[in-house]
């Protein structure tokens, strides 16, 4: 019997080394296909971040150019359309496939584009947003896309970037001319030209130092003074002069800058003499202006960059005319009249010279030939 005993256990005692071991190989078998799992995901991860880090190179390669791109560009783009109290010619159509920033095809990775590169399409569009209203509508959608975080039109407190909110600012002063051609009710548009208020206050909190946000910011002031009462025109002018100031410190160079402050004093040398009371009572001499303080303002722009725009050699022309020199004003007709027309605003200005030249009996046909 104790045999028997004594055989069981040794059978028992073998079961269980056996048993041992298979767990023993079990664990080192599970052990070893979870290393390998574990260093298959791994080298996954390295290869992965082997690829994004190529892809960043590019991508900083890419940035390097355009940002050497933007800066020969002057800074900023020099906007030839400021003209605060233009109206646009109206131009219909559409424009297909408008603004395809994504660039990406089908199983390809996307392209993404940098701030700077989607501004400098936005500014090549500009002169098709002056003359279409679907281009502008369009614009003005993808700058918004540029500020995630913002929910227009109510709050522009989440703007960051300066360089958006002026876009956006000029983007609602064309409109308000587009919509002023299509009949639009007084108050939506004034309502249109309070946003382009609100973004160019924006970009000036933003960045202090941009002469071009100081300078739309004037521009939208210029334009809601057409419809406001006599006291808020008056605050609105001294904000325009005001901020256009600081634009010409900040860019002496820029002669848009010095055609809006001869508008400025040309608009001022027709105010009434109610109008100027009522100003020079709540502001002081700020409101004193004369034809000769435009005139001098215009040939500053015009001696910067001789020819920029057609409704500065107008201008010139009308400052002529106020004074008696009609000899100066058939000069600047002339060159307004030979100027090509570049901007739905330059054909504005051209058929302003061509009204001035008839009503002086003066041969239009001559001064373009010439």
């Amino acid at each position: 019997m104790e045999k028997w005993a004594q055989v069981a256990l040794v059978a028992a005692g073998g079961a269980n080394f056996v048993l041992l071991c298979y767990v023993i190989w079990k664990v080192r078998n599970a052990n070893r296909r979870e290393m390998e799992l574990k260093l298959t995901q791994i080298k996954q991860s390295v290869e992965k971040i082997s690829a994004d880090i190529d892809t960043l190179k590019l991508e900083l390669t890419h940035e390097q150019h355009v940002r050497r791109r933007v800066r020969t560009r002057n800074q900023v783009v020099s906007d030839r359309d400021s003209e605060f109290q233009s109206t646009y010619e109206s131009r219909n159509g559409e424009s297909d496939n408008f603004f395809d920033f994504s660039d990406e095809e089908p199983n390809s990775k996307p392209n993404r584009k940098s701030l700077e590169e989607i501004l400098l399409e936005i500014d090549d569009k500009d002169l098709e947003c002056q003359s279409n209203s679907h281009t502008c509508g369009e614009v003005i959608k993808v700058l918004v896309e540029l500020c995630p975080r913002h929910n227009p039109p109510l709050d522009t407190s989440s703007l960051t970037s300066a360089e958006v909110a002026w876009r956006l600012a000029r983007c609602y002063i064309h409109s308000v001319a587009h919509m002023k051609e299509s009949g639009i009710n007084v108050v939506q548009i004034t309502d249109t030209v309070k946003l382009g208020i609100s973004y160019s206050e924006a970009a000036i909190r933003l960045d202090n130092d941009s002469w071009i946000s100081h300078k739309w910011y004037a521009i939208c002031c210029g334009t809601l003074s057409q419809s406001e009462s006599t006291q808020e025109k008056a605050r609105l002018g001294a904000e325009y002069k005001n901020h256009l100031e600081i634009a010409i410190k900040l860019a002496p160079n820029e002669p848009t800058l010095y055609h809006l402050m001869g508008n400025w004093y040309f608009e001022l040398s027709h105010l009434s003499w109610v109008m100027k009371k009522a100003a020079t009572t709540l502001y002081g001499n700020i409101f004193s202006g004369t034809v000769e303080q435009a005139e001098e303002m215009f040939l500053q722009a015009e001696n910067l960059k001789p020819g920029f725009w057609i409704r500065n050699q107008v201008f010139l022309a009308k400052c002529c005319l106020k004074r008696g020199d009609k000899s100066g004003a058939e000069e600047w007709t002339r060159k307004a009249l030979g100027t090509n027309v570049s901007t739905p605003d330059d054909n504005e200005a051209k058929t302003e010279a061509m009204k001035i030249a008839n009503e002086n009996s003066w041969e239009i046909l001559h001064f373009i030939q010439n």
